[in-house]
């Protein structure tokens, strides 16, 4: 039996599809025929036999830029090329290299496909054998892959709290290869979602193409004790990132916080001084909001089971006020392709802070939260503070090898 070819010249998309079935070429409709798509047939004379004597059961496997389109996940534009194949005869078995662009955004016939019949196969296997490997490795890379699915994070924000961990994240999300779980889902820190699973987990990700990078964040992780074991057990190889903020600053952000949270529900609020000092001036250190902010005891955690060459230590002071130039940092360490420029941003007066300039010229600028007035403080206390953490910032320092050279 001799199958028809389609051919169509594009540099939009790479598609491989197989079939194979035992089903009568009778029960094919002649007009059914007539397929959408690219057919690109080169096999050998054991190709051609292994077509004409096959039996096994019918399948169809879709393969675009090596990615398999699974039938129960197909994207509304691959699904037309998925239900135009099936009705190719039976009997077939049609590598198709390429499709054109207007058939994978609409699933309408191009006016480049042109139909080729069997006569012209020892054309076809001469074209085919002018796309060498090099040149379908070129393409796919300049064709992004077209299979979505949920994945794990190949990368995690972990913190830390009120250290710009929202910015971080969606400052990174301008670059195209960044694909972001749009909460914080608490797994690794928490027992109850912990115990849900990883494929729990995974589902929570959003979709992402197979030369992304998903990301999710909760600051709470850098703080947990559970949370190291927890991720080294998903992937010990797994980017970390980690900004922080000069300590007395994040722990007076933090207290601003629950200064907000409290007068929503009622209760009672101390003041700062009282909350994260003794009477006599000394720091209470078990003091969550301060707690928090000495880094080198959790950073001591995650050490002991990740190296330090798989973290990124970002600084909350600069990412405020030079966002494209950290981003630039990240974009190495994640091994992306610079992509984030300056004109990404704009500086918005009122917040006193970077926002987004989206691609259609919208301004995306972070929540009310973001940037409201800290709670007034002593001067005298912020000054105790400042001689409290000055030797355990240079401790944490000497850890990660880098200096932020806070107060």
């Amino acid at each position: 039996m001799t199958a028809r070819h389609y051919i169509a010249q594009s540099s939009t998309e790479v598609v491989l599809v197989s079939m194979r079935s035992s089903t009568s070429r009778k029960r094919c409709k002649k007009g059914l025929l007539v397929v959408v798509a690219l057919a690109f047939l080169s096999v050998s004379l054991y190709g051609w036999w292994d077509i004409l004597s096959h039996n096994n059961p019918q399948y169809v496997t879709i393969i675009i830029n090596g990615s398999v389109i699974d039938h129960d996940d197909q994207e509304s534009a691959v699904q037309p090329l998925y239900n135009q194949v099936s009705l190719i005869h039976p009997m077939a078995r049609v590598p198709i290299r390429y499709l054109t662009k207007q058939y994978l955004q609409t699933g309408k016939k191009s006016n480049t496909i042109k139909d080729s019949s069997s006569k012209n196969n020892n054309n076809i296997k001469t074209e085919g054998e002018k796309v060498t490997k090099q040149q379908q490795k070129q393409q796919q890379q300049r064709s992004p892959q077209t299979h979505t699915q949920r994945r794990l994070p190949q990368c995690i924000i972990i913190g830390t709290r009120k250290g710009g961990t929202r910015a971080l994240l969606e400052f990174l999300s301008v670059h195209p290869d960044v694909v972001a779980a749009t909460r914080e889902l608490h797994f690794f820190d928490q027992d109850k979602r912990y115990n849900l699973g990883l494929n729990w987990y995974r589902s929570q990700m959003p979709k992402s193409l197979t030369h992304q990078i998903t990301i999710e964040k909760t600051p709470s992780y850098f703080i947990s004790r559970d949370a190291p074991e927890r991720v080294y057990h998903m992937n010990k190889t797994i980017k970390l990132l980690l900004i922080v903020r000069e300590p007395v600053s994040r722990a007076i952000s933090d207290y601003t916080q629950v200064v907000k949270n409290r007068q929503e529900t009622g209760q009672m609020i101390k003041s700062f001084q009282n909350m994260a000092t003794y009477k006599n001036g000394q720091v209470k250190e078990k003091a969550a909001i301060i707690r928090n902010s000495m880094y080198h005891i959790h950073m001591k955690n995650w050490l002991r089971l990740f190296p330090l060459k798989q973290f990124h230590f970002v600084s909350a002071e600069r990412l405020i006020y030079s966002p494209a130039e950290e981003l630039h940092k990240i974009e190495t360490f994640l091994q992306l392709q610079h992509r984030i420029k300056e004109s990404d941003f704009y500086f918005n007066k009122t917040k006193n802070f970077y926002c987004v300039r989206e691609k259609n010229l919208n301004q995306h600028c972070l929540g009310e939260g973001k940037g409201r007035k800290h709670q007034k403080v002593p001067t005298y206390v912020i000054k105790n503070l400042y001689s409290f953490f000055r030797p355990l910032n240079n401790i944490f320092y000497q850890m990660i090898n880098k200096n932020f050279s806070w107060p």
